[in-house]
């Protein structure tokens, strides 16, 4: 898949990240002899108790799992004819591309870990991750991108929920922010890009009010 030959520009994909999430499935599989799944990787990687650094973060796998842990966050998509609430969002078609949930505090020590170079990815991975590709996009790397006293990291966005989190080295502040809502009031999704700048201005303030470098951005 590809729309250009190589640093001649830049498109965002999920399902770039779908498709490499297939091939961890069978490079793992190659190298263990035995069938392995994606959910496999994850386990024995990133979340289980042989990770460098074990997760409580659920990644679904099957489109059967429509199970939220509880306590959980409600989360709401308003249209101009209607609200509609989510509790139980399956995020299965999501893999490779982020389909974790978890508490604040898990998913900060998934952040920090990672963007430290402590988790599942060395710090040389870390480094080329964080550089940008694209001279059609200078803040985006491989799988993150890049804002000013917010650090590196990348949003999200589900139905009814939208969320960032982000990783700062030059403070050692990580941030997780999440919106229960998203606003489709807007025409051609500016809902969902005043939700993102009000994410990051809530990243901000929040930094600011710790004694940490922010602006205020109008959100």
């Amino acid at each position: 898949m590809s729309f250009f030959p190589p640093g001649q520009g830049y498109h965002y994909s999920n399902t770039g990240y779908t498709i490499l999430s297939e091939i961890i499935e069978r490079v793992y599989t190659f190298r263990s002899g035995s069938k392995k799944l994606y959910a496999d990787y994850i386990n024995d990687f990133i979340t289980g108790t042989s990770a460098k650094v074990p997760l409580d973060i659920s990644f679904p796998y099957l489109a059967s799992d429509n199970t939220m842990r509880s306590p959980f966050v409600t989360g709401s998509l308003i249209t101009p004819d209607s609200t509609a609430i989510y509790s139980s969002v399956n995020m299965s078609a999501h893999v490779g591309e982020g389909n974790g949930y978890a508490t604040f505090a898990e998913l900060d020590k998934y952040v920090r870990s990672l963007m430290k170079g402590e988790n599942v990815l060395t710090p040389a991975s870390i480094e080329l991750m964080q550089k940008s590709v694209s001279e059609h996009n200078k803040t985006y790397g491989l799988g993150c991108f890049y804002i000013e006293d917010l650090g590196y990291g990348h949003n999200g966005c589900i139905k009814g929920y939208l969320s960032n989190m982000l990783y700062d080295p030059l403070t050692d502040v990580s941030l997780i922010i999440m919106m229960p809502v998203n606003d489709y009031t807007f025409p051609n999704e500016e809902g969902i890009v005043h939700g993102l700048k009000a994410l990051a201005n809530a990243g901000f303030k929040a930094r600011m009010a710790l004694g940490f470098p922010g602006k205020d951005i109008g959100y």
